[in-house]
């Protein structure tokens, strides 16, 4: 799908003018009050394991107001807050896919996984297709970078539909998807396995944790623009459903 520039400022004035990166809610039923228990407690563990001080869990939507009564989560410039509605979640799984898409967005891998994230990025570096691993090695002689950095900006650039069909055709994109899901599950996250976690939502995460790299990239109009124009081209976070998708 393509987003042209003409319709990004329309998205942009109804999507991110109080909160940005909303995941909506396209569920047909609440969970059960138990549920809500068992996703109000793994959210806290969560949070406390990634060292998030500024997460608020609402338990009801009574309280919200136009598209964030429908969200699963949002981002309030405001208060500088992370914002999960449980009712609006059908599991375990969602949830935790909600937090670390809020989290991500603002925070980055590197800074929410620490050593995991190095963890991770090695595991690509070493296991990657010879012809993959030969241009990651020339991108970080290029800039001067170490294999680390050069691994991240290269796993970014698999948000461009060209270079995603090429690692496609190569058959390692689900060795990259097996590492992911490994350091998360080190981290606490339960239900990262099998198809929880898209392609295309793996493919925006990485791509945006690396633009949070950036000083300052994603705190102006521009930057958010490029951001929901990146989430509408992968049908991910509020274009969670888009069928016209990569």
């Amino acid at each position: 799908a393509t987003l042209s520039s003409a319709n990004i400022p329309q998205m942009f004035e109804s999507s991110t003018l109080e909160s940005e990166n909303l995941r909506n809610n396209n569920n047909t039923s609440s969970p059960t009050r138990a549920q809500r228990k068992q996703m109000i407690e793994h959210v806290e563990d969560l949070a406390n394991r990634l060292h998030l001080d500024n997460i608020e869990i609402v338990n009801s939507v009574s309280g919200l107001e136009g598209k964030k009564k429908g969200a699963k989560g949002f981002f309030s410039k405001k208060s500088g807050k992370i914002t999960i509605v449980v009712p609006n979640h059908t599991s375990i799984a969602d949830i935790e896919k909600t937090l670390l898409h809020e989290a991500v967005a603002h925070y980055g891998l590197r800074k929410l996984f620490g050593k995991h994230f190095d963890t991770f990025l090695d595991n690509v570096f070493n296991n990657v297709d010879e012809s993959i691993r030969r241009k990651i090695v020339e991108l970080a002689s290029k800039k001067n970078w170490d294999f680390r950095t050069a691994t991240e900006e290269y796993l970014a650039s698999l948000a461009e539909r060209t270079t995603f069909e090429n690692v496609q055709q190569s058959n390692w994109w689900q060795k990259i998807k097996d590492f992911f899901a490994d350091r998360l599950s080190k981290l606490g996250f339960k239900d990262f396995i099998g198809v929880t976690l898209t392609d295309n939502e793996l493919r925006y995460i990485l791509w945006r944790s690396y633009e949070n790299l950036s000083s300052n990239k994603h705190n102006g109009i521009f930057g958010e623009a490029a951001d929901i124009a990146k989430q509408y081209e992968l049908g991910t976070g509020e274009f969670e459903n888009n069928s016209d998708v990569m």
